[in-house]
């Protein structure tokens, strides 16, 4: 459902995005009145109600015949004055429930129409989000006043996801809501409908919504033993939700993020796109807001992030939040470029409620800008580049095959100009760029690339296991080339859903021998990532963790 039909469901119960009658210019009124009529001669009647909703919540009362675009002022008290007259203020709040409110901050964060950028509700969306949370807080307290249980049972997760998708960051919403989920767990989890699975899942949910308070996670460890259907294969999930330190880093959690990324609405525009095309609110940041504690510490850059995985689990690492941090190693900045303005917005989210925001940032650029605007503001202090699963091209030849909204080779994210910009950035001799794909075509146009752009590619194993300590002081990472025989693809493991349909990578495998390409093995191609286990992605951990299917990573010096 679009963002403007949405707003319409919430405004005409008239709590969410306004109070009583809202004072209101003629002017502007005139100004919302044209509007409309012009979303109506276009026959845009889901956005010529919007305006027509916010004329009303300002007591304004529209004629449209004779004469369109008549209006006058409501004689009286405002509507809501009306409503509430002889209310109590907490009585009969529940015309929107939390998962609907959750739902509705998600589809403001995305943009509403897929990040079209056309959504005449723009400029009300920051306002919009705040007042929506704020009004979650409420419901959630009226609840506990009354010492009732919301009305959601195990879709609470669900609502938290959502929240946490939309980059929202209210430490009392999450409070509550963390209360929340521990009583559904404890009301719901003993029955013997209750099976394990169902409390993982519940677990892995909650822990993809960021949660870090290990409450949910213990419960849960304390109630698997005794369900019926628990089998020794759900040990090792258990021991980790009683380890004291469960978190969205681990495999189960991770694996969620990305089949839910998979499935959310995405944007529809690549990051080689004109830039009259990129929607108006991703062009927002303008110049790199590269806010951090300490700036001239080492830079870290990921380039096209997505839901920063990686980024977050390196900055988390570092700052020892998660854990011990590594011995010797060395404070960092780490830095995210992603276009996607939910990926972005969940990334940011998390980094402020983790308290990383300080040495973790987020920029929604396009990766060639960004590349050139920090040559000139942090070009000796830029350590180590990583792309990580950018999105493969199409095939030539093959256009009509497979996934139609792939970018052209000329749409590819990594083009000559951005590895050129990259080469710039980093220090000579030492600083790293490092990439990994899962498409054979995609990995063997990257590091040709890269070799006519003047990187040299690692030269050991161990050369590449050294670059990541000498780039962050962190632990150096047994390596090795990938060799013939780790090419086979494997099949789903035990912990897995059986996919009875074919997947787009093996599609896109059998369109790579038709297409003659040959699977990169051997010298300068990596059989592990040089990163710790934090540095991991959700690609990473779905492809070859739960599916063992083959990666292509290659390691290279500026």
């Amino acid at each position: 459902m679009k963002l403007a039909v949405l707003l319409v469901a919430v405004l005409g119960w008239g709590r969410v995005c306004s109070g009583l009658r809202p004072h209101i210019s003629a002017a502007r009124i005139a100004d919302l009145v044209a509007q409309r009529n012009d979303k109506r001669a276009e026959r845009d009647y889901a956005h010529a109600d919007f305006f027509k909703v916010q004329l009303e919540e300002a007591g304004v009362v529209l004629v449209d015949y004779p004469s369109p675009g008549t209006w006058r002022y409501e004689e009286g008290p405002g509507p809501y004055e009306k409503e509430e007259e002889g209310k109590d203020e907490d009585e009969d709040e529940d015309e929107l429930s939390l998962m609907k409110l959750s739902e509705l901050t998600y589809h403001i964060a995305q943009g509403g129409d897929g990040g079209g950028g056309t959504d005449p509700a723009a400029d009300h969306n920051n306002n919009a989000m705040d007042e929506i949370v704020a009004r979650a807080v409420k419901v959630v307290k009226r609840h506990r006043r009354r010492h009732k249980q919301l009305k959601l049972g195990r879709m609470v997760v669900d609502a938290a996801v959502n929240f946490a998708l939309a980059g929202v960051t209210d430490a009392a919403l999450f409070a509550l809501l963390t209360v929340e989920a521990e009583r559904e767990l404890r009301r719901w989890g003993h029955r013997a409908s209750c099976r394990s699975v169902d409390i993982l899942q519940f677990c892995e949910k909650w822990a993809l919504a960021g949660a870090q308070a290990q409450a949910v996670f213990s419960l849960a460890a304390k109630l698997l033993p005794d369900k019926h259907d628990y089998r020794e294969e759900y040990d090792a999930s258990r021991a980790r939700l009683a380890s004291g330190d469960y978190a969205l880093l681990d495999a189960r959690p991770l694996l969620n993020l990305f089949r839910v990324a998979s499935k959310r609405q995405k944007c529809k525009f690549g990051l080689q796109t004109p830039l009259d095309s990129v929607p108006t609110r991703v062009q927002e940041e303008g110049a790199v807001s590269c806010c951090f504690a300490e700036p001239d510490l080492p830079l870290f850059l990921d380039l096209g992030c997505g839901y920063g995985a990686s980024l977050l689990g390196l900055a988390l690492a570092q700052s020892g939040k998660g854990g011990t941090p590594p011995p010797e190693s060395t404070p960092s900045n780490f830095l995210g470029v992603e276009l996607n303005p939910v990926a972005a917005g969940y990334t940011r989210g998390l980094a402020a409620r983790w308290g990383l925001s300080g040495h973790c940032q987020i920029t929604q650029r396009k990766v060639l800008s960004c590349l050139e605007d920090l040559r000139e503001s942090h070009a000796e202090t830029v350590r180590w580049i990583s792309i990580s699963f950018p999105t493969p091209y199409a095939l030539e030849g093959l256009a009509t095959a497979g996934n139609t909204q792939l970018p052209s080779l000329d749409e590819f994210m990594v083009s000559p100009a951005v590895l050129a910009a990259a080469k710039a950035l980093l220090r000579p001799g030492s600083g790293c760029l490092y990439f990994q794909t899962n498409c054979a075509d995609v990995a063997i146009h990257m590091r040709d690339m890269c070799e006519r752009e003047g990187f040299r590619v690692a030269a050991s194993p161990d050369e590449a296991a050294r670059a990541w300590n000498g780039a962050s002081g962190g632990t150096t990472v047994a390596m090795q080339w990938a060799e013939a025989e780790a090419g086979e693809e494997g099949q789903a493991t035990t912990t897995t859903t059986k996919e009875t349909k074919e997947t787009n990578e093996e599609e896109r495998s059998r369109r790579e021998e038709r297409a003659g390409v040959v699977r990169p093995r051997g010298v300068g191609w990596l059989a592990a990532s040089p990163l710790p286990m934090s540095g991991r992605t959700e690609t990473e951990v779905y492809q070859q963790e739960f599916y063992s299917r083959p990666l292509f990573r290659a390691l290279f010096f500026a």
